[in-house]
């Protein structure tokens, strides 16, 4: 099928009905007729000469029996004019347009000359434009006030008038009626193109949105209509109704200026409509947002609060006037689930706080109880997540919202806070005494053939626990003795929480189990280093320099280095957690380094990196309970406050034990690569130890020629300038 822009030619004109030949402008919508019931477009803009639904049959009305009653009855048509024109005055457009359709007596009133003034001054009162000269007060506020709907199709929702048209036209009308001034020849082959002159034209086109250009687009039926207007003239002159006679000159010169008229005065009202549109949507919103409230304020009638009512940023209401109880029932059954809900959510996150204001007064009193105590003891006491589940304080954080927070509340708590802790301690110890007592009998021999009891054991750092918290790092999750094990607290990952959010969240529950495979390579490591592992406690071992080796490990190459990693005591242990899942480490090796090399080991290591974590205290005062600092600022603090001049640990300050202490840095123990191509002298057993990680060897004269030449060192001494390297 093609379309009129293929074809060029316009879909036929729908029949206008008989206009007065008299009219002052001829082509304009004749809304209504005097001698007729009907106008050529209703109310709704529909043209009267469509076919008309079929009205739906209803009963006629039972008259009163009594003739009487009927007498009294008093209605509009009965009421005189002068009362009509009062009550006529004080209607708007929109309603006098409403009661013109009535019956037609009501048309016969408010279309007559005499209520002019009527049409007139209601329009007026809206703030209208002046009606223009060539068309009726009637028709004029049928054009501004008579509805929403297209003139042609009776579409619904045509806000936008175009005054030069003087109608209002949907869309699609618009695309099939507008006529581009350069197409006119197209669409109007046998129409001479100057009657454009004497039709009205509009800069909007059908495609423009709404948006004007310098383009002049037509309206097909004013066309056709004026073209039979021309044609009503014989030899440049008619006669009109009135007798007269009318020449066609004076025809076009009259016509060309009402156009002008139409065309200059349409910017103007196109004006005041776009106010209008404005001020009606900004009207429309606050209606809207008025039901809301309303809506809102029902909400909080039934017991919500604002902040329940708040979690619903758009509802979708396209209505205007005030909550019915069939619009309330309907917004319950579709909205009160998500009110419910934060509602819920609420009440939740107003326990939270609650509960973490009552647990920050349990904190300040606790870091006080704490500070009573000896700073050695502080790593023993339960942490204040653990504090909290004590049956006796959990139920004054979970009390009801009734119960005001204050310094007071755990005052009970505070006088039996040593036996409560007590308790705490003795049945923890209880607990690893049986984990240790039921696996002994698949312990290292060590551990089984000895007769010291298994309390005494348990404080040996051949006594070996872990962690299977999922926040435990391999070096956090070996915890060396019962200490380690009563100290212990591991975090899971970081997550974003409230800013109230208590800090058990951010805790799990650590499950410490007893390893005997541990234990094992714990008791194999001082058997190594010559100790008794049934009598070696976790301090003998850190107080001692000793550096090893894992014999289990292949030496490899390190960068450019070939060896093994040379570790201390907990970084052996450590390893061996790593490699649980690997058979060569089925069974713990090690080897104990010399002291020379581990002098040297310990130097290259550099410094320890436990000394900048915040993890240092006083073992005199309790300046550092909820305040940890590194080792150097309590160090600054002990000879300051204390008038000590050479502080030393443990005495002095230590490592708080429930800390993570960094591992110190991984050195390579270097040694010979057995698939290096370079021919070795057998004799040449000696390695620079100012050289570092240097895999060179020298032989006994070389290594003092190196020092002297390369190190300028003239008196060389073994393990501090050179060593033997052990093959």
């Amino acid at each position: 099928m093609k379309t009129r822009r293929q074809s060029g030619t316009l879909p036929p004109s729908n029949s206008l009905a008989e206009q007065d030949s008299d009219s002052e402008f001829e082509h304009e919508i004749d809304l209504y007729n005097d001698e007729s019931d009907q106008s050529d477009y209703d109310a709704t803009g529909r043209n009267a000469d469509q076919p008309a639904k079929k009205k739906r049959k209803v009963s006629a009305p039972k008259k009163n029996a009594s003739g009487k009653e009927n007498s009294e009855e008093l209605t509009l048509s009965t009421l005189s004019l002068d009362l009509l024109y009062e009550i006529f005055s004080e209607m708007e457009p929109a309603d006098l347009l409403a009661l013109s359709h009535v019956d037609k007596a009501f048309r016969q009133v408010l279309l007559s000359e005499q209520f002019s003034p009527v049409w007139k001054a209601a329009c007026r009162n809206k703030g209208a434009p002046k009606c223009p000269s060539h068309l009726s007060q009637v028709k004029w506020a049928y054009l501004l006030f008579g509805g929403s709907a297209c003139f042609s199709c009776g579409s619904k929702g045509i806000m936008r008038i175009d005054f030069a048209l003087l109608r209002r036209a949907c869309v699609r009308c618009l695309k099939t009626n507008l006529v581009y001034s350069r197409r006119f020849a197209q669409f109007f082959p046998d129409i001479d193109p100057t009657i454009m002159t004497l039709v009205p034209h509009t800069n909007i086109g059908a495609h423009a949105h709404g948006h004007a250009s310098n383009s002049k687009f037509y309206w097909a039926d004013d066309i056709r209509n004026m073209h039979q207007e021309l044609s009503t003239f014989k030899k440049g002159k008619r006669k009109l109704k009135s007798g007269k006679s009318e020449n066609l000159e004076d025809f076009k010169a009259a016509r060309m200026a009402l156009v002008t008229q139409i065309v200059e005065y349409a910017p103007r009202c196109k004006e005041w409509s776009s106010e209008v549109i404005y001020e009606k949507r900004v009207t429309k919103a606050q209606l809207q947002g008025q039901r809301v409230n309303e809506i809102r304020e029902r909400f909080k009638a039934m017991g919500y609060t604002s902040d329940d009512v708040s979690c619903i940023k758009s509802w979708n209401t396209t209505g205007e006037g005030p909550v019915t109880d069939r619009i309330w029932t309907r917004v319950l059954k579709d909205r009160e689930a998500e009110v419910i809900k934060a509602k819920t959510e609420r009440i939740r996150r107003e326990l939270e706080q609650l509960r973490y204001s009552r647990s920050t007064v349990l904190q300040g009193q606790y870091s006080t109880y704490k500070s009573a105590l000896p700073p050695s003891a502080w790593a023993y006491l339960p942490r204040i997540r653990e504090l909290r589940q004590f049956p006796q304080v959990a139920s004054i954080l979970d009390a009801s919202p009734d119960i005001p927070v204050n310094t007071t509340i755990f005052d009970d708590i505070m006088r039996s806070l040593n036996e409560l802790i007590s308790s705490w301690s003795n049945h923890k110890r209880a607990e690893l005494s049986e984990i240790v007592e039921s696996s002994l009998p698949s312990t290292g021999a060590a551990v089984v053939n000895s007769t010291i009891p298994v309390v005494d054991r348990l404080e040996c750092a051949s006594t070996v626990f872990t962690c299977s918290g999922s926040g435990c790092s391999a070096k956090d999750r070996v915890l060396v003795s019962i200490k380690g094990a009563l100290v212990h607290g591991c975090l899971t990952s970081r997550r974003r929480y409230s800013s109230f959010q208590l800090s058990e969240d951010l805790e799990e529950s650590t499950e410490i189990t007893f390893s005997p495979r541990l234990s094992a390579a714990a008791a194999s490591i001082i058997e190594t280093a010559g100790l008794n592992p049934l009598t070696v406690l976790p301090s003998d071992l850190d107080t001692r320099i000793l550096r090893f080796v894992c014999l289990q490990c292949p030496p490899q190459k390190h960068g450019y280095v070939f060896g093994r990693k040379a570790m201390s005591w907990r970084q052996c242990l450590a390893h061996y957690a790593e490699m649980e899942r690997f058979v060569e480490h089925a069974l713990p090796s090690w080897e104990r380094l010399s002291d020379a090399v581990t002098s040297n080991i310990v130097r290259r290591e550099g410094p320890d990196p436990a000394d900048h974590a915040r993890a240092w205290t006083c073992s005199h005062c309790p300046a550092h309970v909820d305040n940890l600092d590194s080792r150097a600022s309590v160090v600054q603090h002990v000879k300051s406050a204390h008038n000590v001049d050479e502080p030393r640990t443990p005495a002095n300050y230590f490592f708080y034990p429930g800390a993570s202490r960094p591992l110190r840095k991984e050195v390579i123990f270097p040694m010979i690569d057995p698939n290096s191509n370079k021919t070795m002298d057998p004799n040449a057993n000696f390695r620079c130890i100012m050289c570092g990680n240097s895999a060179r060897r020298f032989v006994q004269v070389g290594i003092i020629s190196h020092l002297k030449d390369k190190h300028k060192v003239l008196e060389t001494k073994e393990g501090v300038h050179w060593a033997q390297v052990q093959s």
